[in-house]
């Protein structure tokens, strides 16, 4: 409930304070497991992504966010799950592989921060969720400017499936290549 609602109040200030162009909506599956990843420049971004489909997203948060008690009952109210970027714990993994193979969205920023332009430490953990739960990777482009009133685009990319890798023993796959490329592309868009 309070996401239904946060998504509401968060849609009227960033249509307000942050017009964005949105291409490639389509791509983002209406049913079904999937791993929404995304750059991150602002604070904006997990609300500005969660607006452009109509599905709850399950962010992945870092742990810092949750050491006041009112904030981190708000952000397990709205589906953040908490990440230590430092030492993932087990219990984040399980968490994460739970909510996909019970076909749910799954948010990521790889690059674990906000970065302006593209950023150089990406980690590879969603490829590791997609290739053990066999989930299409989505994704998006955020681009512009990130103060209010700056103008933004989002790109949407067609989902990234692989299928060469679920075929494969865990282990003899180079999911840091792999997480490399797809960031690669991910500002190609």
């Amino acid at each position: 409930m309070i996401y239904i609602i946060g998504k509401f109040v968060c849609s009227i200030l960033v249509f307000l304070l942050h017009p964005f162009n949105l291409k490639g909506a389509e791509n983002i599956p209406r049913y079904g497991r999937a791993i929404i990843i995304s750059n991150h420049q602002s604070n904006w971004d997990p609300i500005i992504v969660a607006m452009i489909t109509y599905r709850f997203v399950h962010w992945l948060g870092k742990i810092e966010l949750f050491q006041n008690k009112l904030l981190a009952w708000f952000f397990k109210s709205v589906n953040v799950i908490p990440v230590d970027r430092e030492n993932v714990k087990p219990r984040t993994l399980i968490d994460c592989m739970k909510l996909l193979k019970n076909d749910k969205v799954l948010g990521i920023f790889p690059e674990g921060t906000r970065v302006k332009g593209e950023g150089n430490d990406i980690a590879d953990g969603f490829v590791l969720f997609a290739i053990r739960t066999k989930s299409p990777i989505i994704p998006v482009h955020i681009n512009g400017n990130s103060k209010p009133w700056g103008k933004l685009s989002l790109t949407v990319g067609e989902p990234i499936v692989l299928e060469e890798e679920f075929k494969k023993n865990v282990r003899d796959i180079d999911t840091a290549t792999i997480a490399n490329n797809i960031m690669n592309d991910l500002y190609k868009l």
